[in-house]
């Protein structure tokens, strides 16, 4: 794996946090297409899944633009990067708790 695939994986976690899904929810890996030319970042739900989490995982693949019937993104690494970029602005925000004191 290099720096790019890892970054885009950062986020893509970074992303799924903010829609309430832990890594172990869902699988997402990076690779090349079959030319080699575009990367290709590929989402599976986990066969377990809650309906929540199906429900969040699918609002998730809307705001980053997947395709409903192809679970996957390809493009160049920067493009698969700024979707998800992108992707981030819209997802839900954490709110902070107020401290007791």
């Amino acid at each position: 794996m290099n720096n790019c695939e890892s970054a885009i994986l950062d986020k893509v976690n970074e992303l799924a946090e903010r829609w309430g899904i832990k890594p172990y929810d869902f699988i997402a890996t990076v690779g090349k297409d079959a030319d080699g030319h575009n990367m290709v970042l590929t989402f599976e739900s986990q066969a377990d899944a809650t309906h929540h989490m199906l429900d969040s995982f699918c609002k998730m693949l809307v705001d980053l633009h997947v395709p409903d019937d192809d679970n996957r993104l390809v493009g160049s690494g920067e493009g698969i990067y700024k979707a998800i970029e992108h992707a981030l602005e819209c997802a839900p925000k954490h709110r902070l708790r107020p401290r007791s004191r």
